[in-house]
């Protein structure tokens, strides 16, 4: 698909580093869509900005779409995904929806495959729906939201934020080091999900919590339309306490610490 539609297409935008977008169709057996692209994009411009290089995907795609997409490229997939979705994310943007029409229950319904954002380094993936298993694993840096995932997902993470909107799998957030996540506990379900070693889960107890939650749900919403989403916004008093937030248990300490220092530092000033 990359060399012999999207190449082609993007060539003239390529060289001059302007926008350009094209709407193309895909089908599970379309593999490793934008990859290529990507890498055009990337040995051309290390710093290109956010939304340069559009592509807008309609059907079902294969695997690994999205993979390692750089800063500048933004793709966009209507219909579903396969494994490795988005895999070593590299500063780029995804976003999955579902069909127009088409119905379906977005926090009952996985709409990308198995390890997902797997090893991601930066950039943001927003699905509209649910996530399959190890989703985010590995994550170093990329914001992500879904409206569920399943089994052993964030596991490994170093970091990144990820919001889950729905319900997780077992083993979640299992050997987490950084980064963070925020998870919608509607029936009080997460703890007995988790590996609770080496990882901490509170409810949002700072306004910098809820800043960082409220900053990918306005992004969310802008970029899936999720309804789920606008519920949240809309209706704060009833759902921020209904979020954990979940990190590594070292975090909180170095946190708690950190503040405990300053507070000693500034009674010394006085």
């Amino acid at each position: 698909m990359d060399e012999a539609v999207l190449l082609p297409e993007f060539f003239e935008a390529l060289n001059a580093g302007e926008h350009h977008e094209k709407c193309i169709k895909v089908e599970a057996k379309d593999r490793s869509v934008g990859v290529i692209l990507g890498s055009e994009i990337q040995r051309r411009y290390d710093d290109s900005a956010e939304d340069t290089f559009v592509v807008k995907c309609k059907g079902e795609s294969g695997r690994s779409f999205g993979a390692f997409a750089p800063k500048g490229l933004t793709m966009r997939l209507e219909g579903d995904a396969d494994d490795n979705f988005g895999r070593g994310l590299s500063g780029g943007k995804l976003t999955v929806v579902p069909p127009r029409g088409c119905g379906m229950k977005t926090d009952a319904n996985i709409i990308v495959g198995n390890m997902a954002l797997y090893g991601a380094e930066s950039g943001k993936a927003y699905i509209r729906g649910k996530a399959g298993d190890y989703f985010c694993c590995r994550n170093a840096g990329a914001a992500a939201a879904a409206e569920g995932c399943g089994d052993h997902s964030l596991k490994d993470m170093t970091g990144g934020c990820v919001v889950i909107l729905g319900t997780v799998g077992t083993d979640f957030a299992s050997g987490i080091s950084g980064g963070a996540a925020y998870v919608l506990d509607e029936n009080d379900e997460l703890p007995a999900k988790m590996n609770v070693t080496g990882t901490e889960v509170t409810c949002l107890d700072s306004q910098d919590d809820i800043n960082a939650l409220w900053r990918i749900l306005l992004d969310y919403r802008k970029e899936t339309g999720s309804v789920r989403a606008s519920e949240i916004l809309e209706n704060p008093e009833h759902y921020l306490p209904l979020f954990r937030k979940v990190v590594p248990a070292k975090r909180n300490r170095m946190v708690r610490i950190s503040y405990k220092r300053e507070y000693e530092d500034g009674l010394r000033a006085m």
